[in-house]
């Protein structure tokens, strides 16, 4: 699928809430949804939206399951990159804003409860 993007930005986000995203990002959320679907079953879904950091890189992770099913699936947002979103479930994304935007997409996209952030095992340092 060819969703390489020659812009800087994938997404205009402004303070006042108001967005819009290209037209690669509407394709690559639709492709992300097929996935979804054909990995969870009807009824409510859960997301975790967190981030960390490997070897000097930051990454947004969206994790989608649903209680008492086996079945997940992972979103990998690379930020700070050329965008790129060929591989549908690690998109290469500009920055954060967009990283957060598009995960936002998603999990309104498919009415998740969300949680936020990794705090399970938080030690002090």
């Amino acid at each position: 699928m060819g969703l390489q993007i020659e812009h800087a930005k994938l997404c205009r986000l402004t303070a006042s809430g108001f967005a819009s995203s290209h037209p690669t990002v509407e394709q690559w959320l639709e492709q992300v949804l097929i996935q979804i679907r054909a990995t969870l079953a009807e009824g409510p879904v859960n997301a975790h939206l967190w981030s960390y950091r490997v070897d000097g890189s930051i990454f947004v992770a969206c994790d989608l399951w649903q209680d008492g099913k086996s079945e997940s699936i992972a979103i990998t947002f690379l930020p700070g990159l050329r965008p790129d979103l060929s591989d549908v479930l690690q998109p290469q994304v500009p920055d954060m804003a967009d990283a957060l935007h598009m995960a936002g997409m998603v999990v309104g996209s498919v009415r998740a409860t969300v949680t936020l952030g990794r705090r399970t095992g938080e030690l002090s340092i």
